[in-house]
């Protein structure tokens, strides 16, 4: 079966890099896709593949993405019918879930942020199967159309690439810094519509 896999952030081109080695693995050829946002397509690079870049991130205004993903709709609906993709694994992601379903594709949503109200609400409606941690069963349903399949399982998205990692070292001569001599930071994703925008999710 030929699998798409589209990220939007970084963290979704981590998960989708080690779901494509698994599908891989498991004799099914899987096609990735990002759009230009930070360093997407730099992580799904990281682990080997080269993604096709389509679109690019819209900002921090609503117009800004809607804009952006109209534009990018219009160029994965190109790229996918050309493809003979099968199937779409993704997160919440409406233009990927638009491009899915207007071309007749199930739509397999992955899921760790019920919090992302819009994102949900423009593409979970459009999914066939629902995956996510047991932790959010009954956080996600109300987004569901009738007939949607769930799976929960037991665990989070990080154990994916977190287990088979193997500190070296390496990275940390790379940026000069001495093992437990440093504090790592992760700021709030302030762009993120769930995050920016007082009410709306």
């Amino acid at each position: 079966m030929k699998v798409w896999l589209d990220a939007l952030t970084p963290k979704q081109g981590r998960l989708a890099a080690c779901l494509y080695r698994s599908l891989k693995v498991a004799g099914h050829e899987p096609f990735a896709t990002c759009r230009e946002h930070e360093c997407t397509a730099s992580v799904l690079r990281l682990y080997g593949l080269e993604p096709v870049v389509v679109g690019r991130y819209g900002g921090e205004t609503k117009l800004g993405k809607l804009l952006a993903d109209a534009e990018r709709i219009a160029a994965l609906a190109e790229l996918v019918s050309a493809s003979g993709v099968q199937a779409l694994v993704s997160y919440p992601n409406p233009s990927a879930a638009r491009v899915a379903f207007g071309s007749g594709l199930p739509y397999v949503a992955l899921n760790d942020t019920p919090h992302a109200d819009a994102a949900n609400r423009l593409s979970l409606p459009l999914c066939s199967f629902l995956v996510a941690s047991e932790a959010l069963e009954g956080k996600l349903e109300r987004y569901l159309a009738p007939g949607a399949k769930t799976l929960y399982y037991k665990g989070v998205d990080e154990v994916l690439w977190v287990r088979a990692f193997e500190p070296t070292g390496s990275s940390l001569r790379e940026l000069g810094l001495e093992a437990k001599g440093y504090v790592v930071v992760r700021p709030e994703e302030f762009k993120a519509a769930y995050y920016s925008w007082a009410g709306w999710g």
